[in-house]
């Protein structure tokens, strides 16, 4: 997980959250409407991710960090069966 908070710092500077547009576009490659459609009906999964808060704040980057490695995860297992 460091490793994947380091690349987010190093790509977005230190701050606690990121631009919803930002990540919608960067990592989900679908607009931002489109991103929270996804994340309201469950299609994205969204764990504690609070969506009233990400309108206003952005996208935390604990739980994109959380997120990305998630997803490694699944593709690590996926080609170890």
């Amino acid at each position: 997980m460091t490793t994947t908070m380091m690349m987010l710092i190093a790509r977005f500077g230190a701050a606690s959250s990121i631009p919803t547009g930002i990540v919608a576009h960067d990592y989900f490659q679908m607009s931002q409407k489109d991103f929270l459609k996804a994340l309201k009906s469950g299609a994205i999964p969204r764990g504690d991710l609070d969506i009233s808060h990400i309108s206003r704040g952005g996208i935390p980057m604990t739980w994109l960090t959380d997120f990305i490695e998630m997803r490694r995860s699944l593709a690590a297992q996926a080609r170890a069966s």
